[in-house]
């Protein structure tokens, strides 16, 4: 979670100036393409809305491939849509994290299952840039399934009450 595709120096949560929240992905290829994030990125939200704000869509690309490649599905999905693609698609855009108390949000707000999975690490930093912290993020906010969980779980080392907060989660999410 950080900051992305403004000019202000050094953003923050309060003082964000020209930037949009963003999330900064750091992927393998021999295990995922940028082609597949490029289509669960289009996927995930509303192309043709939010231009402007600190809240708008931005695809912010660390190469000319990268680039080439969020315009080029951008450009087939605004023929798909029959109507104009907002989202600002741009290279070489610095990222700045945001402050700590914003990263893995939906997580910090899980006390117990945020507790049960910290104890495994030397410091919060370590933690926070962890595996298993973004698959527990992503578990309380309602997003994988039971099965996926069950293959998680010696990554998650997740025992108790912060187990079956997990676990209660997502069964109400499915």
């Amino acid at each position: 979670m950080g900051y992305c595709g403004g000019t202000t120096p050094s953003p923050t949560y309060r003082n964000i100036g020209d930037h949009a929240e963003a999330v900064q992905l750091h992927f393998d290829p021999a295990q995922i393409s940028y082609e597949d994030l490029l289509a669960l990125f289009w996927d995930g939200h509303d192309p043709t809305f939010g231009k402007g704000s600190q809240y708008r869509a931005g695809l912010y690309c660390h190469d000319e491939e990268q680039l080439a490649a969020g315009r080029r599905t951008a450009s087939a999905l605004q023929r798909e849509l029959g109507q104009p693609v907002v989202t600002e698609i741009v290279l070489g855009k610095p990222f700045y994290s945001a402050e700590g108390y914003h990263q893995k949000w939906r997580l910090r707000q899980t006390a117990t299952v945020f507790e049960g999975l910290a104890q495994h690490y030397a410091d919060e930093e370590t933690f926070l840039a962890s595996t298993a912290a973004a698959k527990a993020n992503a578990y309380v906010s309602g997003h994988g399934s039971a099965a996926q969980l069950q293959r998680d779980l010696p990554l998650l080392q997740l025992q108790g009450r912060a187990r079956a907060e997990l676990d209660a989660r997502l069964a109400r999410s499915a």
